[in-house]
């Protein structure tokens, strides 16, 4: 095998070997900050994510706010433990840092998540990996009024990953091993 050979199959090899996958919330270490109109850092802090809810927090008016992460959304939940109250002022801004993956767009799943009853929010995204949704002033969710959640969902597309195949790879070095070897044989003849 000569050198421009050996040079040849290096680059076919390097190119064999990357491939493209579908990139997730998943393992990522991201740091969050949500308000309401009431409370600054509501729901604040670090975590990777992983299954279950990342973060959870019960303020002093017993309403729990959650925020769980799938692969390629987010769902920030709002519970009360009786069916007298509203949910005014539920919503003011939440941002999500450290995604170690490019984004490419972000999207309110209006199908899967309650209604805002007044000024939805904005969604403002990085490439670099930030998520920043606010409203100019607070959002509500108020219907129905014996609701006793309310539940939004945001979902992420991701840029895809360069990863390397191990398959192929391995295939790639076993087809090096047998020219090696067809060459030794070719010699001793």
């Amino acid at each position: 095998m000569t050198l421009k050979a050996l040079k040849l199959f290096g680059i076919a090899l390097l190119i064999a070997c990357t491939g493209t996958a579908k990139a997730t919330f998943i393992h990522d270490e991201i740091s969050v900050h949500y308000d309401n109109i009431f409370q600054s850092d509501l729901l604040s802090g670090t975590t990777v994510v992983g299954e279950g809810v990342e973060f959870v927090r019960t303020d002093s008016l017993r309403m729990t706010y959650s925020l769980d992460f799938t692969e390629s959304a987010f769902t920030l939940t709002v519970s009360k433990p009786f069916t007298a109250g509203n949910f005014t002022g539920i919503f003011s801004a939440l941002e999500i840092t450290g995604i170690d993956t490019s984004i490419l767009d972000v999207t309110f799943d209006s199908l899967n998540s309650s209604r805002f009853s007044s000024n939805a929010p904005t969604i403002e995204f990085s490439e670099s990996g930030s998520i920043f949704i606010s409203t100019p002033f607070f959002a509500s969710a108020n219907s129905p009024a014996t609701a006793l959640s309310h539940s939004f969902t945001w979902n992420v597309l991701f840029d895809a990953v360069e990863v390397p195949n191990p398959s192929v790879f391995l295939l790639m070095l076993l087809g090096l091993f047998s020219l090696v070897v067809q060459r030794r044989i070719s010699r001793k003849v």
